[in-house]
């Protein structure tokens, strides 16, 4: 189950990462800054940091783009702080520019329109190297 739930995070971090790779580059005064939420502790936090870490030191330098990683503790908090975020509740954090969720919180809000479509971020060689079921989920 470790490895399943690793494998899959390591997944998710290589859409994210190739996502950003995707967008048009900043330049050194003015970087492009790109807030992601998640729901990682432990390993998978740490796994997913060192990434964030090595793409922040490599393409990211490149590209003047920079990636901060901030972990919401669980996927329920996350849900809850993305939401209070999108409806702008008195105290909410702006919406990120990505996060992590479960199907349930991606649908509520895709049905507010507030979800951008991955394909446009990846080739058609980036989306052919995931499993079709995973891509549809």
């Amino acid at each position: 189950m470790k490895k399943r739930v690793l494998s899959y995070m390591l997944i998710v971090a290589l859409v994210f990462l190739s996502a950003c790779s995707g967008v048009s580059s900043g330049d050194a005064k003015n970087p492009i800054t790109i807030t992601v939420w998640n729901y990682y502790m432990g390993e998978q936090k740490k796994a997913f940091d060192e990434m964030v870490s090595l793409f922040n030191t490599t393409v990211g330098t490149e590209q003047a783009i920079h990636v901060e990683s901030i972990s919401k503790a669980s996927i329920t908090e996350l849900n809850n702080q993305v939401i209070n975020s999108v409806n702008k509740e008195p105290g909410a954090e702006p919406v990120p520019d990505m996060f992590f969720a479960y199907a349930d919180a991606a649908y509520a809000l895709y049905q507010m329109d507030m979800l951008a479509d991955y394909t446009r971020y990846l080739s058609p060689d980036a989306l052919a190297a995931f499993v079709p079921a995973f891509l549809d989920e």
